[in-house]
């Protein structure tokens, strides 16, 4: 009886048995002096871990990146720690501004003084799967100005079949600004370095998404302002596209704007199949943080001509089960939606992938210690998935529940882990951020099956830390995770 009563339980939450394999790490040490970690990449034979004392997160301050610190580990097969070491430029006085894998080797791109002038030089070198260096370093660039910031902040963008990889970022020109970018091969030999300009001072154009394609050319999606009112009319925000097409030798530019609407978070991805890019995201009819439904938008890849325009709402059934991201259960649009990546189909259409995420805090007198305390509190919520039809038309949209809340931890074990594998998106989440939480995972196929399972139930006290993780090949995923209270690394095979 009690077993029916289970499997009746099951069906009636819409759980089913997604097949996978779990292999299991050696207990980690947990390093306190580093203790912010993810999965860089595939090594030879291995895989390589590193570890900070800062956060990885894209929305950190990247203001406090001069007193980083990097922990090098490389894993074996098995997942085995055969070797480690702090990573430091072989340049003198020389700062990390990033560490990225490429191949079976590791790239390190640092900044130092210039020698001679004012501003900075910027140098990429390799590190082998011994952890030695592969080559001497090699001069990227040569800025400018005198200081980095998070308006003037570098980026690296690798192209999809990493082939490629550019260093990009923006100067002030007075009232506008110049996006420059410097294309390199995985040899390090520079392609081309091009640079434009942007008819907006920085507090009203920030870019977004970068995109370098698998041929070498380089675009950038950004936000521009019209005014710096804090509550905008639609016409008054809107998104540009531009960039460098290397084989026509131009620079392409297009705005993305809908009438009477707000265009509220939007991505960018490579369509080369069709040779097109593709943009897709929200937009709202109400304010910049809302989302009504989904806009989508494709472009060609050689002069940025707009061949496609669409939006659709979200369904009812969408809206009704995404209440709690609702500040009214009346109202007909959703909040605090954030694109995390697009999926594109072999047919032209795109598939959204969104999460909620909202960061509050809270400043109080404290009697007991005489002092000021502010508690900084996240909240990261459902995940929504839409996909649309490349001939107009919303082809479905599903919502994955999931709450977790935590405060004064940066969101350490919250988010989700994403996966593409055998034409299915997969999700791996906390269901709650506690200690005897369950571990879910999800996945919808291109007619937006839905299916949903638990990975790890309460009793095993796992603990996934979602940021960290990495898809390995097409159906390998490495998460850590602390189980029992102690650190490992899962491996995650799909079947």
């Amino acid at each position: 009886m009690r077993n029916l009563l289970c499997t009746i339980l099951l069906v009636a939450l819409g759980y089913y048995s997604l097949a996978q394999k779990t292999t299991w790490s050696k207990k980690l040490e947990d390093n306190n002096r580093f203790s912010y970690l993810k999965i860089l990449g595939t090594a030879e034979n291995g895989f390589y871990f590193l570890r900070s004392n800062g956060s990885f997160d894209e929305y950190s301050d990247f203001s406090n990146f001069r007193s980083r610190r990097y922990l090098l580990q490389y894993l074996n097969s098995e997942l085995l720690p055969v070797w480690e070491k702090e990573i430091t430029p072989s340049i003198d006085n020389a700062k990390i501004l990033d560490i990225q894998s490429v191949g079976t080797r590791v790239l390190i791109i640092s900044y130092n003084d210039k020698e001679n002038g004012v501003g900075y030089q910027v140098h990429g070198e390799f590190l082998n799967a011994t952890g030695n260096l592969a080559a001497p370093p090699v001069l990227i660039e040569e800025f400018p100005f005198t200081r980095f910031d998070d308006e003037r902040k570098p980026g690296v963008i690798f192209s999809k079949d990493r082939s490629k990889w550019a260093f990009t970022y923006r100067k002030e020109a007075g009232l506008a600004q110049t996006l420059c970018a410097v294309v390199l091969d995985t040899a390090m030999n520079r392609i081309y370095r091009q640079e434009w300009d942007i008819n907006a001072p920085l507090k009203r154009y920030a870019p977004t998404h970068f995109l370098l394609t698998n041929t070498g050319d380089f675009y950038v999606l950004g936000i521009q302002y019209l005014t710096d009112k804090r509550i905008k009319s639609p016409g008054e925000s809107f998104f540009n596209l531009s960039g460098y097409n290397q084989h026509l030798h131009q620079i392409i530019r297009h705005d993305i704007q809908i009438d009477n609407k707000f265009l509220t978070d939007i991505s960018i991805a490579t369509d080369p199949v069709n040779r097109r890019l593709v943009a897709a995201g929200f937009y709202s009819e109400i304010g910049m943080l809302a989302t009504a439904g989904i806009f989508y938008s494709a472009f060609s890849e050689d002069s940025l001509t707009e061949t496609t325009v669409y939006t659709a709402p979200f369904s009812n059934e969408l809206m009704q089960k995404a209440i709690t991201d609702r500040s009214d259960f009346r109202k007909k649009e959703l909040f605090n939606y954030y694109v995390d990546r697009l999926v594109l189909r072999k047919d032209g259409g795109a598939a959204v992938i969104a999460e909620s995420y909202v960061e509050t805090s809270r400043t109080f007198w404290d009697y007991y210690t005489q002092s000021m305390i502010t508690h900084n509190y996240y909240r990261y919520g459902n995940i929504l998935s839409a996909s649309f039809n490349p001939s107009g038309g919303l082809l479905w949209d599903r919502i994955i529940p999931k709450e977790q809340n935590s405060m004064d931890d940066e969101g350490y074990q919250s988010s989700y882990v994403n996966m593409v594998s055998g034409g299915k998106f997969y999700v791996i989440f906390n269901k709650f951020i506690e200690r005897n939480s369950s571990v879910m995972i999800c996945s919808i196929d291109g007619q937006g099956v839905q299916k949903t399972d638990v990975l790890f139930g309460e009793s095993e006290r796992v603990s996934i830390v979602a940021k960290a993780a990495r898809q390995v090949d097409a159906s390998t995923v490495l998460i850590p995770a602390y189980k029992q209270g102690n650190l490992y690394i899962a491996k995650i095979q799909l079947q």
